[in-house]
């Protein structure tokens, strides 16, 4: 398979960069040249860009790798596809199938940030009252 450095998410392949330099995994002065931050994080052999790398940051899949789907679908009542509100399908880096998972969850998971605190209706003592 003949994978060019074109071929990668530069934008992201730098984040991970910065990422790797906050979590002193990588040194600071580690080059911000995309070829050399793929080898110094093991993604790039002997010139030859691996399959991992082309899974993490492909901008494009090649023939003959599959790119990962990233499928999303909120909650409505449909008759032909049952419960299915927003329905996507993209194929996309593991990266950005993470972000967009994220997105996912903050778009349909409201989570209430205030929690009343529970009252026996009968006065009488409860084990469930803290």
């Amino acid at each position: 398979m003949d994978v060019k450095l074109e071929d990668l998410d530069h934008e992201e392949i730098l984040r991970t960069r910065e990422e790797a330099i906050r979590q002193r995994h990588i040194s600071a002065g580690t080059s911000l040249e995309v070829g050399d931050i793929l080898d110094r994080l093991g993604l790039r052999r002997g010139g030859v860009i691996t399959q991992a790398a082309l899974v993490l940051y492909g901008k494009r899949f090649m023939p003959g790798l599959s790119a990962m789907p990233a499928e999303d679908g909120s909650v409505q009542r449909n008759q032909d596809h049952g419960d299915i509100l927003d329905n996507r399908q993209e194929h996309l880096h593991a990266f950005a199938v993470l972000r967009e998972g994220i997105a996912f969850l903050d778009r349909t998971l409201p989570l209430a940030s205030h929690f009343p605190r529970w009252k026996n209706p009968t006065g009488r003592p409860s084990s469930r009252a803290a």
